[in-house]
């Protein structure tokens, strides 16, 4: 999914200079097989069994496994709630299949200004299908039309080579590599190389 990088801006009358267009993120993104929505706390029970719990979904995240249900039910709770709120702070959508509305995955991301962090993963029997790129490419242009970001950005372990193609197949681009900047539990205590990737709007 190719995404456009321009994105129209308001003139200024008064001024003569160009002004932000800001509108409230969209709490649906339909996509052809995917919609990405407001994540509910019920989305929790389901998502941690298949995502948040499982090793090999956390294998390349600076995180563990979560372990507890209630951990991941807060989570869901969390970032629906900073969605209502127009994504402060920490805010993101839960992926689900179509018409079933059954959680696969999230996408989540960290305000920083005018720049935006992005994460995302899908429940390991989704993989291999398409649907990361899919996502990603739902999400990014989303955060493009709501006018408040002129950056969004990820980095991604090195050696997650298949990550990696998601984000270049969005349009997403590779700033530099960052050695040893990662630390991913499941890989152990040694840092791990990463690579910054970032979509900037001109």
């Amino acid at each position: 999914m190719r995404l456009t990088r321009t994105v129209p801006r308001n003139l200024d009358v008064a001024s003569g200079t160009k002004q932000r267009s800001v509108r409230s993120l969209r709490t649906e993104l339909i996509g052809d097989r995917l919609t990405l929505r407001r994540p509910l706390a019920q989305d929790g029970r389901e998502l941690h069994k298949s995502y948040l719990s499982d090793p090999a979904c956390a294998r390349f995240l600076q995180r563990s496994a979560f372990v507890e249900e209630a951990h991941s039910v807060r989570l869901l709770a969390r970032l629906g709630e900073a969605l209502l709120a127009n994504g402060e702070g920490m805010f993101g959508w839960v992926i689900t299949i179509g018409r079933t509305d059954l959680p696969i995955g999230l996408l989540t991301c960290i305000a920083e200004g005018q720049a935006v962090q992005i994460h995302y993963g899908l429940a390991r029997s989704h993989w291999g299908k398409g649907l990361a790129t899919e996502a990603v490419g739902l999400g990014t242009q989303a955060l493009l039309e709501c006018g408040r970001f002129d950056r969004i950005y990820t980095t991604c372990a090195a050696e997650h080579t298949a990550s990696r193609v998601v984000l270049e197949k969005c349009g997403f681009e590779a700033e530099r590599l960052l050695l040893k900047a990662l630390t991913l539990p499941s890989l152990g205590e040694m840092p791990s190389d990463g690579v910054r990737y970032s979509f900037i709007r001109k």
